[in-house]
């Protein structure tokens, strides 16, 4: 990491890299960044279950046809 900053509201980590071009990424893609409040919250649970909701994709397109 060479250095990290804040540009227009996004904060960003800089770094080098293999060839020595300076290149940026967003801390929220970083063990760097602020965890999100509702994943932190979360705690991985979901009061859903993925096939459930693919159902429900489903039967939803199914209404809109």
């Amino acid at each position: 990491m060479v250095e990290r900053r804040s540009i227009r509201d996004q904060d960003l980590i800089f770094y080098q890299d293999a060839r020595g071009c300076l290149r940026s990424i967003s801390t929220s893609f970083t063990s760097l960044g602020v965890p999100d409040a509702v994943v932190v919250l979360g705690v991985g649970r979901s009061r859903f279950r993925v096939a459930d909701l693919l159902v429900l994709r489903q039967l939803l397109e199914d209404m809109q046809r």
